[in-house]
């Protein structure tokens, strides 16, 4: 008899079987993102307190929403690899919260340069940047 609950449909079962690096997979995934994350915006954050750079306070804010999303990814990730399927849900409602709140500060980030930065007439940068406004607005539906 087959029911909606996942411990009762053998889900739990086959996650226990998964072992070693298969089993942290999306949790080693999710350190290597933040690492690259932290890899590629360092260079700007020493330029900026060097004082040769300047970074608007949306791209704080923005910057402080998304690697709170990475965190949660990973710690969602290692809660599920480790059977702790009750706090995994526990803690997943505050992305109910912090994914809103990284689409909206997105949305600003994006259009911000597109406001305040003059625009040439062929500028790639520029082209970039409506292909994230539209994916920006694709994001909530998938």
């Amino acid at each position: 008899m087959k029911t909606s609950d996942p411990l009762a449909n053998g889900f739990i079962t086959r996650q226990r079987e998964r072992t070693g690096f298969m089993r942290f997979y999306f949790v080693f995934l999710g350190i290597l993102y933040m690492s690259v994350a932290l890899a590629g915006f360092t260079p700007s954050y020493q330029a900026h307190f060097a004082g040769e750079y300047y970074i608007f306070p949306i791209a704080h804010v923005h910057g402080a929403l998304m690697a709170i999303l990475l965190l949660l990814f990973v710690v969602q990730t290692y809660f599920v690899a480790s059977n702790s399927i009750p706090l995994h849900r526990k803690v997943g409602t505050a992305s109910l919260v912090i994914a809103p709140l990284a689409w909206i500060s997105m949305l600003l980030a994006t259009r911000r340069p597109l406001i305040a930065d003059v625009l040439p007439i062929d500028h790639f940068l520029f082209d970039v940047l409506l292909v994230q406004l539209m994916l920006i607005i694709l994001f909530p539906l998938l």
